[in-house]
C-alpha cells in the first residue's frame, strides 16, 4: 500500500471482491501465518449486493456461513480486520 512506512511493524493487506472477500480474507490469514507476521491487519471491503430472482440489485443484511467462518478464522489467528463504513 502506498504511503506505508516500510519500517513499521505492521503487515497490511486488503480482502476484497464481489462475493469473494471471504476467500480473499482466508488467503491473507494463511499468508500472514506462513510469513509469521505478528501484526497483520486486513482491510475488508464488503460487497453485500446481490441480484435477486427478478433481476433486481438488492443488498443482503446477513453474512453467509462461509463469510462468518472467514472472520472467525482471522480472529483465531490474531489478524485484525478493519471494515470501513459506507459500503453497499
Amino acid at each position: 500500500i502506498e504511503g506505508i512506512n516500510d519500517e513499521a511493524p505492521l503487515w497490511v493487506g486488503r480482502a476484497i471482491g464481489s462475493g469473494q472477500w471471504a476467500e480473499s480474507l482466508m488467503e491473507f490469514v494463511d499468508v500472514a501465518k506462513q510469513s509469521q507476521q505478528p501484526n497483520a491487519i486486513a482491510n475488508l471491503s464488503l460487497d453485500l449486493t446481490q441480484i435477486d430472482s427478478d433481476g433486481n440489485l438488492t443488498t443482503r443484511y446477513e453474512l453467509t456461513p462461509q463469510e462468518r467462518e472467514a472472520l472467525e478464522y482471522a480472529r483465531q489467528n490474531g489478524v485484525l480486520v478493519v471494515v470501513p463504513a459506507g459500503n453497499d
